[in-house]
């Protein structure tokens, strides 16, 4: 299978980037891939703005150095991209909700750009903090960041758990090599802080903690004049109220009023509750700018496609209408399917037998050749690969030492109970040790009366029945089966 094969590649790839065994983890990721994380979407259509980037730029006068499309990738913008531009500019605190690929980061990259560039930039001050949910999105925006600030005299750093606080003495050819725009370390931005700072709300936390930090904000108290929350979706409950605080405490410490800007894909439907739940975490009245785009669909053509035959490619594909069947099958499930899903639509329209291509080769040429623009005919889409973390996928079993995916709490060879895995020891299993015996620990579910959650690394195979305990004994007894590690606590002493 194409795709599917690349899918079990990457799952394979991640898990020995964090210590699985190649054995181990070539079975876990193609039974992972088997279980069908791949999805196939079409991108939405969204109203186009008044005229290209360029022109609308200049009539709506933003800096010279912005009136230049290729800098964004872009050639003019949707209808909602001018709407928030335009509200950004004007100091209002603004809410953009729309779907993936609707340009949401531009929404806000743009007027704040602009802003600065007007605004004594590079002089040792904040003037925008992008705060997002995840450091591989905070990683991702920053090299998008920096494409975009190519010849600007603008600083930027990101500022996440990863970021040094100083590094070593580097090569003149690494040096070289380095964004002169970018800040790497901690220490430079302490003492020298950029004009964009991205970071998570963890470290803005520590930010406002630390010393260091602090100063570093309250030296930005005349400069700071944006906060960008990015996924705002992702914060609700506990973490919203937490975000709530961090706002107020970061206007406190810098004396700053900054214009509050987020952006979410999945805020739901209800202008009323968007702009509510906007107005609840931000602490103030919040503009709304919602795009509701529909399904980019190629029009559907009547009759079948016509069966293929040996050595089509992809583009003889297309002309016989299988890309306007590919079309048809996800505007069906109103433009997202399942890999899976798929294959087992175009299998049902090749001829049974006679059928000269698999179905998941049909696919991959008919896409390929829509991107390369070999045909007339395209379609705009995209593919979702999702790879799961470790400890939600994988259980290892004490009697063979195998790790396989968390859908059986047995072991499939020996019948020996499954432990989950440890997210960052794959040597290591979650268990919960309570009266003398050790107990497969269940993700995210309550710990038993009296049982103390411990880390345990099998030390050598024992003889283990399914439905069993294992006893256990203190880590310093190695040549017992399981060694455990857990904090101490009052009161509790391992092996009774």
């Amino acid at each position: 299978m194409l795709l599917s094969g690349g899918y079990r590649d990457a799952i394979a790839s991640q898990l020995r980037a964090v210590g699985v065994e190649p054995k181990d983890s070539e079975a876990l990721a193609t039974e992972l891939a088997a279980q069908g994380k791949v999805y196939l979407s079409v991108n939405p259509r969204y109203e186009s703005g008044t005229t290209d980037f360029n022109t609308w730029a200049r009539d709506h006068g933003l800096h010279p150095a912005l009136q230049d499309a290729k800098r964004f990738g872009i050639h003019s913008l949707y209808k909602h991209q001018e709407e928030a531009i335009l509200a950004v500019k004007q100091g209002r605190h603004t809410l953009i909700t729309a779907g993936t690929g609707s340009g949401k980061t531009e929404c806000f990259t743009i007027p704040i750009l602009d802003w600065c560039l007007n605004h004594a930039p590079g002089e040792g001050g904040i003037q925008a903090i992008f705060i997002y949910p995840m450091n591989a999105l905070a990683g991702d925006q920053t090299r998008r960041l920096g494409a975009a600030l190519r010849g600007m005299a603008l600083k930027y750093g990101i500022y996440v758990g990863s970021t040094l606080q100083s590094e070593p003495k580097i090569s003149a050819a690494d040096l070289a090599e380095r964004d002169p725009a970018r800040l790497y370390t901690r220490f430079e931005m302490q003492h020298h802080p950029p004009d964009l700072l991205l970071t998570n709300h963890v470290q803005l936390d520590w930010l406002l903690t630390g010393d260091a930090g602090r100063k570093m904000l309250e030296r930005s108290s005349s400069t700071l004049r944006f906060v960008v929350v990015d996924e705002l979706h992702t914060f609700r409950g506990a973490r919203a109220a937490h975000l709530k605080y961090l706002l107020r405490r970061l206007r406190d410490a810098t004396g700053a009023t900054p214009v509050l800007i987020g952006a979410s894909a999945t805020l739901g439907d209800d202008r009323a509750a968007i702009e509510q739940f906007g107005s609840d975490v931000f602490d103030v009245p919040v503009h709304v700018i919602r795009a509701d785009g529909e399904p980019n669909v190629l029009p559907r053509r009547p009759g079948p496609p016509v069966h293929p035959v040996a050595g089509d490619k992809g583009s003889d594909l297309v002309r016989r209408g299988w890309l306007h069947a590919i079309s048809d099958i996800l505007a069906a499930r109103n433009g997202i399917a399942s890999y899976g899903e798929m294959l087992d639509a175009l299998r049902s329209q090749l001829p049974y037998s006679t059928s000269p291509i698999e179905p998941d080769e049909l696919l991959l040429q008919c896409l390929q050749a829509s991107i390369s623009g070999e045909v007339e005919d395209r379609l705009d889409f995209r593919v979702h690969v999702f790879i799961p973390r470790l400890r939600d996928v994988a259980r290892r079993c004490f009697q063979c030492k195998r790790l396989f995916s968390s859908s059986s709490e047995t072991c499939p060879v020996c019948d020996a109970p499954a432990f989950p895995v440890a997210k960052t020891d794959p040597s290591a299993v979650l268990a919960v040790a309570c009266r003398e015996r050790l107990t497969p620990v269940k993700p995210y579910g309550p710990v038993p009366a009296n049982g103390v959650p411990v880390l345990a690394r099998i030390a050598s195979a024992t003889n283990v029945a399914r439905g069993s305990v294992l006893r256990f004994r203190p880590v310093e007894l190695t040549s017992d089966n399981v060694e455990i590690r857990t904090k101490k606590t009052p009161g509790f002493k391992p092996g009774g």
